[in-house]
Parts: C-alpha cells; structure tokens; sequence
C-alpha cells in the first residue's frame, strides 16, 4: 500500500468527509455510524501537532485548560485540542469544504484517551457532530429514543459518525483513543473576503 502525500491525503479526506457525512448532516437522522469512510493511508500521511496546540484536561463537567507540558502529567483524563480548524491546514480545509457544502459554520476539536480517563458523562451538544476515529477505538452509547437504553457503537480508525445535536450521548475508551470531531454549528458560514486583483 502506497501512502499518499500530505497534500493529496488532505484533499483526499476533505472530499470522502464531505461525501460521507454532507448527506448524513442533512437528513437529520439522531445517529449514523459509517465503518471504514476515510482511508487509515490518508490518516498516517496527515500530521496533527497537538503539542502546538491549546490543551484543555476534562474530568466530568470540568475544564481546565493547561500547557502542553502539563497535560503531559495529568493523568487520567481526556484531552481536548482545540480550535484545530484554525491551527492544522488539512483540518481546515476539510471544516471550509463542510461549511461551504452545508452552509453553517464548522469547527472542530481532537479527543486524546488512554483507558480509565475521566470524560464528560451523559451529555448532548448543541451542534451536529461529526466524528472520525484517527487512532485506537472508543465506545460510544446512545440514547436515540427518549425512553430506553443506549444504542452501543464502537469507532475504529477510518470510522465516521454523525450524531445529531441534542442526542444525549456517553463514551469510554477499551485501550486508547483519538478522535477529531467537527461540530456543525447552527451559525452561517463566514463569508471568504473577495479576491483581489495585483
């Protein structure tokens, strides 16, 4: 297997991204899983420097924001980069081709897990989310009916998957885990400034 370059796995993955979950988005459907969307070669060839990045620690409905180095230490809990749309190129050009496709304002964040980690709990967001699984696995439970238990789904590398804002949802990791997720907010997308002529 051949990996491809950074360049063309960052326009190979904003392509597949916007194949696979601009349709999904639309629909409106609580939750959708799609197993092996984005090519595992696409995702080693993309770099994420989270240690460029601003770190938040969450530990339940706690945040704290940290310094690289002392997330190093802090252990256990799940750590959020944040604002990746603004700092990781191929992050951002495959938020800009959501945005453009669904005509809301994208943004997106990575979760980092070891086992054990503390996260949020049950809790539901005010954004469409959609998730693709970079590293290791996480187990996802989801209350789709008001009345029930949880739906169990587990992401592995390559996974997308879409959950609807407000759907109360909960997850844990089996070994580790990373994973980004784009949150489609319900803001317009910016509008690009016009290109100028020299």
């Amino acid at each position: 297997m051949t990996v491809p370059t950074a360049a063309a796995a960052a326009l190979a993955f904003a392509i597949q991204l916007n194949t696979v979950a601009v349709p999904l988005v639309c629909a409106q459907s609580s939750t959708r899983h799609v197993g092996d969307a984005v090519s595992a070669s696409w995702l080693s060839a993309l770099e994420l420097p989270v240690g460029k990045v601003p770190v938040t620690l969450i530990d339940g409905v706690d945040f704290q924001r940290v310094s690289a180095d002392d997330a190093a230490v802090a252990l256990p809990r799940t750590r959020s980069y944040e604002n990746l749309h603004v700092h990781v190129d191929w992050i951002r050009l495959a938020s800009r081709s959501l945005e453009v496709a669904l005509g809301r304002r994208v943004t997106c964040a990575a979760y980092a897990s070891q086992a054990g980690d503390t996260s949020l709990g049950r809790h539901d967001d005010d954004w469409d989310g959609i998730i693709v699984q970079l590293e290791g696995a996480k187990r996802w439970r989801v209350w789709t009916a008001p009345e029930g238990g949880p739906t169990e789904i587990v992401t592995r590398v390559g996974d997308v998957l879409v959950l609807t804002r407000g759907v109360p949802h909960d997850v844990d990791t089996p070994g580790r885990s990373l994973h980004l997720a784009f949150a489609v907010t319900h803001q317009p997308r910016p509008v690009e400034p016009p290109l100028t002529r020299m």
